[in-house]
């Protein structure tokens, strides 16, 4: 009876194969620490835990962007501040309400945010500016 070897694999399949490999464990991995997976497959806390976002949140030190908008400057930077939350930049933007106030912010008031966020005010120039 003839000797059987084994049929080498060339080095380009190899090493496909490993990179599909990899790719493979990383994905699985990636999905898992995303879905929030852990060992037992339950929640932190227990299988009937339930994790709303205001614990998180507050678990984060997260803060709601207060609104400003109709606000004077410095009424709008004040209430921000309140919140732990500076003002990161003053836009003027040309506007139909007076000069001065609050047209809008960025992150918009109501939105959950880390404390320290800055928060950007676009600010009427007018209806010259």
């Amino acid at each position: 009876m003839p000797e059987s070897r084994p049929q080498e694999i060339p080095g380009r399949t190899m090493l496909l194969l490993g990179g599909g490999a990899t790719a493979a464990a990383g994905l699985v991995l990636g999905l898992t620490v995303l879905v929030g997976g852990r060992p037992g497959g339950s929640p932190p806390g227990g299988p009937d835990a339930t994790v709303t976002t205001a614990q998180v949140g507050r678990a984060a030190g997260a803060v709601t962007v207060p609104p400003v908008a109709g606000l004077a400057v410095r009424s709008a930077t004040d209430r921000l501040a309140e919140r732990r939350l500076p003002v990161g930049a003053v836009i003027k933007v040309p506007s139909s309400r007076a000069s001065g106030l609050v047209v809008r912010s960025y992150p918009e008031g109501g939105t959950p945010v880390t404390a320290g966020r800055q928060v950007t005010l676009y600010v009427s120039a007018g209806m010259g500016g």
